[in-house]
């Protein structure tokens, strides 16, 4: 019975995520794609986006722990990040009422990692703030693959009135945005290496060495196939 429960939760979980791709078949200005596989059955990990006058709105997330505790805070964050968009266009802002949220009932002390962004569509500027969550990586044809610089904010739920900070950058046509979570970086080889920064860098570099313009779904596909290979 509770493998039937589990198997049940993990179908709602990810049927709260976006998995349609192209999401937006009418706009060729961005190509966006995810992929998610859970430690276990259910976990912590989300992704959402949204559009809207012509601003990409994202946000992914990590939520500490795994299993049921985690998935109920995944979902709760991610509906939370649904609603705060109808308040704000801040991505401090959008983290900061999650915090709020989040810190206010939280006596098993439970907190989330993410990024929240939003890139407008008609010149490429893009406000983001952090959490405490990895730093996404920028791909381009001068420079390779590099960190996106992130201010050290916390991670949301564990102390609310945090004062989050947003940062700019602007990407220009061409650039890729990689957004992960530490289960890529932290998935561990036979001998218990971590796959890495460095390593995930080299797979997304190597996967542009003959052809500049590969997709966001053949890049996705590189990286998790990479992961394979190394964990085994």
């Amino acid at each position: 019975r509770t493998d039937s429960e589990l198997e049940i939760a993990q179908k709602i979980q990810l049927d709260m995520l976006p998995k349609t791709f192209p999401p937006y078949p009418d706009h060729d200005e961005f190509d966006i794609y995810s992929r998610l596989i859970t430690a276990r059955m259910i976990g912590g990990d989300f992704y959402d986006f949204h559009l809207r006058d012509n601003k990409l709105f994202f946000v992914i997330g990590d939520v500490a722990g795994k299993g049921v505790p985690a998935s109920i805070i995944m979902a709760v964050s991610r509906s939370m990040f649904k609603s705060a968009l109808s308040q704000t266009t801040s991505p401090a802002h959008i983290i900061s009422i999650i915090n709020d949220s989040l810190a206010e009932n939280n006596a098993q002390n439970m907190f989330v990692t993410m990024i929240c962004g939003v890139l407008n569509l008609a010149d490429g500027h893009l406000c983001y703030c952090s959490a405490g969550h990895n730093a996404p990586l920028i791909w381009d044809n001068e420079k390779g693959t590099h960190a996106l610089p992130c201010l050290p904010n916390i991670p949301a739920g564990l102390f609310g009135g945090y004062a989050y900070e947003n940062q700019t950058t602007k990407l220009v046509p061409g650039q890729k945005i990689i957004l992960y979570t530490d289960g890529v970086t932290e998935a561990m080889s036979a001998n218990k290496q971590m796959f890495g920064v460095e390593r995930m860098k080299s797979t997304i570099n190597s996967s542009h060495k003959y052809n500049s313009h590969v997709g966001a779904k053949e890049l996705v596909n590189d990286i998790f196939k990479a992961i394979h290979q190394y964990t085994g």
